[in-house]
């Protein structure tokens, strides 16, 4: 199964049950057939016909499995969670259910794809989907969590109408786990828009290589979302071409089509961490190396913007690297470095939402759309490199 950017789910339970759990096991990895054996004689003991069990994927894109009186926040050791709910294994190691029961996380109904990527992981057959699924909404008025019933978007403790969409998290946190040659990376999309929604991510596996995009679409213009999703899509599509050749391409054809305009950041990264690149605009890329953070796109040339006929892409190279941000103004123009360096470094359960935090006003609005690509090393024993 090919890697893909999977949604984070931070955990929206009774703040006093995460206080209680947080000395709690972490749920028990499952890698592989050994795994499952050991955690479910753990659980269950050596005698059993089936196991319910407690699950999350957790933030790496792992099976975890608890005790089913287990909180799933615990389980997930305190973090984020690709998924959450309830799996029964049989007594020949055979998944035969899962559902996605989970009041602590409420889990979309579309986090299916990163429970089967874990099975799959794991060398588990993935039983071709939910068991039995549930969809969870917030309470506009009274903040409570609600369980849909029977397609009934009504809240029970106040009555008031929910909403269609799943609205625990205006923040879109995804996260992707990529082996590339012999290395392991970690890749953060973070996405919030404030009103406009003009920003574009994008990643994509090739053999021998990362593909990272960001484009910023110019509001001062018309077409601004439209050129922003001509990168997102060319970008999605590069194969052999160079970022500064893509960049050059779609600068005149945008200014032949749309005429929207649009930042953009494209970057190859190597599996030794090497990288190349080039950008256009106000967007930027950072670099970190010996600990050492340093701009790739302190020299790119900011107007006239892709999409004029006459932008002017500025190519960057660097050695390899055990860490790369790029990430649009949203960011860079509201949270002063030091600020984000801090967050980056200390790698905390809630570090993504706490990027696109510190660049809100005390109302809790965005000034400008946010949206930052985030990728590192990752070390063998499950832990960032660097």
């Amino acid at each position: 199964m090919q890697p893909g950017l999977t949604r984070l789910y931070r955990y929206v339970g009774p703040p006093e049950i995460a206080e209680e759990q947080r000395d709690f096991p972490r749920g028990a990895p499952v890698r592989n057939s050994d795994d499952l054996r050991r955690a479910l004689t753990s659980i269950a003991g050596t005698t059993r016909d089936s196991v319910t069990c407690t699950f999350v994927v957790d933030h790496v894109g792992t099976l975890r499995l608890s005790d089913r009186s287990s909180e799933h926040i615990a389980c997930a050791g305190g973090g984020p969670a690709m998924a959450a709910g309830e799996i029964t294994v049989d007594s020949d190691g055979a998944v035969t259910h899962v559902t996605n029961q989970s009041t602590g996380f409420c889990p979309e109904v579309e986090c299916w794809p990163a429970v089967a990527r874990a099975l799959e992981a794991a060398g588990l057959e993935d039983p071709g989907g939910w068991s039995a699924c549930f969809e969870f909404r917030r309470c506009p008025g009274c903040w409570g969590c609600s369980l849909i019933k029977e397609g009934v978007f009504e809240c029970a403790e106040c009555g008031r109408d929910l909403p269609q969409d799943w609205n625990f998290d205006r923040t879109l946190c995804r996260r992707a786990a990529v082996r590339l040659g012999e290395s392991q990376w970690l890749v953060d999309s973070v996405e919030e828009p404030a009103s406009a929604d003009q920003d574009r991510v994008i990643l994509a596996v090739r053999p021998g290589h990362l593909i990272l995009a960001l484009a910023d679409g110019a509001g001062g213009t018309s077409g601004g979302r439209e050129a922003a999703e001509s990168v997102a899509a060319e970008a999605r599509a590069l194969r052999t071409e160079s970022p500064t050749a893509l960049l050059g391409r779609l600068d005149l054809h945008l200014a032949q089509t749309s005429g929207g305009q649009s930042t953009a950041v494209v970057v190859h990264l190597s599996p030794d961490g090497a990288l190349h690149g080039a950008s256009v605009g106000d967007s930027e890329a950072w670099v970190s190396a010996s600990e050492t953070w340093s701009e790739l796109t302190d020299g790119q040339v900011r107007k006239p913007l892709l999409g004029s006929g006459r932008a002017v892409p500025e190519p960057f190279d660097h050695a390899p690297t055990s860490r790369l941000l790029v990430c649009s103004d949203g960011l860079s123009k509201y949270v002063k470095w030091d600020e984000a360096l801090a967050l980056l470094e200390s790698e905390g359960a809630d570090f993504p939402w706490g990027l696109v935090n510190a660049a809100r006003l005390p109302s809790g609005r965005l000034q400008d759309d946010l949206s930052l690509l985030y990728a590192r090393r990752w070390g063998t024993d499950g832990e960032v490199d660097g």
